[in-house]
Formats: C-alpha cells, structure tokens, sequence
C-alpha cells in the first residue's frame, strides 16, 4: 500500500510537469504557425493582423498543449513505475 502512494504521487508530478511543458510548447508552435500569414502583410497591417491572430493561437495552443501533454505524461510514468517490468 505505501508504494501505491509514491507511485501516485509520482505519476501526478510528472503528468502535471508535462503538461505545464505541453502547454509552453503548444503555446509557442501555435502562435508561430498562425502568424506566418501576417508576415506579408504591409505597414500596420501586420501588427492589427498579430493582435487579432495571438490570442487565439495562445488559446488553441495551450489548451492542446496541456492536454496531451498531461495525458502522455501520466501514461509514460505508468508505465514506468509499473510493477510489471
């Protein structure tokens, strides 16, 4: 029963720090990917198109992010800490 406990605590720390990172890299990839199309546009143009594409793409991001983040991370720490090795 005690190692049930650390294998619990475990898993909960690696998926939350994976999904803290997940959401950080989804964040990033996301908000690149969504203003490359601002890029071309001239004068201020690009600046109202990046206000208007951000929050969206930091939304989208960090939600995916967070998710598959925190479901692979809880998955490859039970696996892991298994007792079946």
């Amino acid at each position: 029963m005690k190692n049930e406990g650390k294998r619990t605590i475990i898993c909960t720390f690696v998926a939350l720090s994976s999904g803290i990172f997940g959401m950080w890299l989804g964040t990033k990839v996301s908000t690149f990917y969504r203003t490359q199309s601002c890029y071309h546009k001239f004068g201020g143009l690009n600046i109202l198109c990046d206000s208007w594409v951000k929050p969206t793409a930091l939304w989208q991001g960090s939600t995916t992010g967070w998710w598959t983040g925190t479901i692979g991370g809880a998955f490859i720490a039970g696996l892991a800490t298994s007792k079946y090795k």
